[in-house]
């Protein structure tokens, strides 16, 4: 009989984006008993939120698109905006959200700095898959970057 016993509260949710829209993603954060959960407990504490994606063996997913004749290959950046009750997760790179499609994997964390300690707490809120789909029906390639001189290379 198998028995599986899990140590963590992070949920396990899908993620889909769709390639060449904008990425933002507010996730709200809840205490057992429904109220918004508090990020700011504490005058000496500090929450930072952090978002990755990656692919199988570990690498940052990239923005991979032409310009002009040179094929760009850029990590995608990530902010976090943590306030009590919610996080919000926005794609920051200046030429959009262009990863190839295909299956990633993520993790949305925070971190609890508490300046009177030495130390800090890592929580994990939500993790799994992260589907790019490539939708996008400006083009046959799902799209152009929006900045001048761009064309898509899928």
């Amino acid at each position: 009989m198998s028995q599986e016993l899990i140590s963590f509260s992070a949920q396990k949710v899908k993620v889909k984006a769709l390639r060449g829209n904008l990425f933002e993603l507010v996730v709200n954060v809840r205490t057992n008993s429904g109220g918004n959960y508090d990020f700011t407990t504490s005058s000496s504490e500090t929450d930072n939120g952090y978002f990755q994606v990656f692919n199988t063996s570990g690498a940052a997913v990239q923005n991979n698109y032409l310009q002009g004749a040179n094929l760009v290959n850029e990590d995608i950046t990530w902010s976090v905006t943590v306030e009590d009750g919610k996080l919000t997760i926005r794609s920051t790179n200046d030429t959009g959200f262009w990863p190839r499609p295909g299956t990633y994997r993520y993790s949305l964390f925070t971190e609890k700095v508490d300046a009177t300690q030495a130390n800090s707490e890592l929580t994990y809120w939500l993790y799994g898959d992260f589907v790019v789909v490539d939708d996008n029906p400006a083009s046959a390639l799902g799209g152009i970057p929006t900045g001048a001189g761009f064309t898509n290379e899928g």
